[in-house]
C-alpha cells in the first residue's frame, strides 16, 4: 500500500510538469479567409500559429478559435483585433494573424 507520505514527491513532480508544460497547442478547425491587395481570397485551412498576410482588410474567421490580428508581420506589434469564431471584420492593412 502506498502511503500519502511516499506519494507526495510524485504529486509535487506532477504539479511541476503541469506548470512547465501547460498544454499542447492545437490547430484551429475550419477556415480563415482574407482578401489580399489584388482582391483575391486567401484561405488558411485549419490554421495553427502565425501567418503573414498581404491583406486589404476584409477577413472571415470560420474556425473554432479566436484569431489575433496584428499590425506588423510575424505577429509582432500591436494587436488590432481579436476576431472570434464565426466573425468577420474589415481592418485595412493588417499584416499577420495568429491562432
Amino acid at each position: 500500500m502506498i502511503s500519502l507520505r511516499s506519494s507526495l514527491p510524485v504529486r509535487v513532480l506532477l504539479v511541476c510538469v503541469l506548470l512547465v508544460f501547460p498544454g499542447v497547442a492545437h490547430a484551429a478547425v475550419g477556415d480563415f479567409t482574407y482578401a489580399n491587395r489584388d482582391g483575391h481570397l486567401i484561405i488558411f485551412r485549419n490554421p495553427e500559429g502565425c501567418y503573414d498576410t498581404s491583406a486589404s482588410g476584409e477577413m472571415w474567421n470560420e474556425t473554432n478559435s479566436s484569431a489575433k490580428v496584428y499590425a506588423l508581420p510575424n505577429c509582432e506589434g500591436e494587436i488590432l483585433l481579436v476576431l472570434g469564431p464565426g466573425k468577420r471584420a474589415d481592418i485595412p492593412g493588417f499584416r499577420s494573424v495568429h491562432f
